[in-house]
């Protein structure tokens, strides 16, 4: 099974004229171009509830760091925009450009380099998604659960191991019980495979994965972006307006 696994990862890498030699290299090796995040600290300050909702952002079509995609297809009906995956995902999207009750409730996590790992993944999980967790206390959570950051992928460029899929999913499940898991992708099926199976094990209660492997440290540039998003959204919860 594990010999059909890496042939399917060959052919999918010759898909992206990957070579196979490439495909055994780190994943950075597949970087890919980093869209410019265009937000200066000036525009992230400590603002009112009231100050967010007036917010010249909401009102733009596009923000620094959108994706935008040209298409030979005259007619594009999925998105009259022009945005294409992953269309949009700056800090300052909030939420609620049609419906004021829904401002704050989107919290975008956009990292600002590539190569993360679990140590990084489950800073900002900590920091940035359980606090908002319990505030909102969500009666069932739906995750979609794919693996497009694990290490090796060919697309994410991220450095995720299965044990720090496995630490996620219990951290997830251990705040909200009534949890729907739904499996997305990846673009390594051998990763796919062994990170499904992590997830699974957490779910099961389970162990049997390796130990929280040492990665690199990547402190400073999690730690800003953890304190941007929590001031970019401190009007909309209490848990970033007053940290515990």
């Amino acid at each position: 099974m594990a010999a059909d696994l890496e042939e399917d990862d060959e052919a999918i890498a010759r898909m992206f004229g990957i070579s196979p030699e490439d495909l055994k290299k780190s994943s950075s090796s597949f970087s890919m171009s980093k869209s410019s995040d265009g937000g200066g600290s000036s525009s992230i300050g400590s603002r009112s509830s009231s100050s967010h909702f007036s917010s010249p952002h909401l009102l733009q079509k596009n923000l620094p760091g959108d994706t935008e995609g040209l298409s030979l297809d005259e007619d594009i009906e999925n998105d009259k925009d022009g945005k294409f995956y992953p269309g949009t995902g700056h800090v300052e999207r909030v939420g609620g450009d049609t419906r004021a009750e829904a401002r704050g409730k989107n919290i975008n996590i956009p990292w600002p380099t590539l190569g993360m790992g679990d140590l990084e993944y489950l800073q900002v999980f900590l920091d940035i998604v359980a606090p908002v967790v319990r505030e909102y206390e969500p009666h069932i959570v739906f995750l979609s659960c794919g693996f497009d950051s694990a290490a090796g992928d060919l697309l994410g460029s991220m450095c995720v191991s299965p044990s720090g899929y496995y630490l996620l999913t219990k951290a997830v499940s251990a705040l909200c019980p009534h949890l729907v898991v739904a499996l997305e992708g990846g673009y390594n099926l051998s990763n796919v495979a062994r990170c499904s199976e992590a997830v699974m094990r957490a779910l099961l209660e389970s162990s049997g994965t390796a130990p929280l492997p040492h990665s690199r440290m990547l402190w400073y540039q999690t730690e800003e972006l953890v304190k941007r998003i929590r001031q970019r959204h401190e009007g909309y919860w209490r848990c970033f307006s007053h940290p515990e």
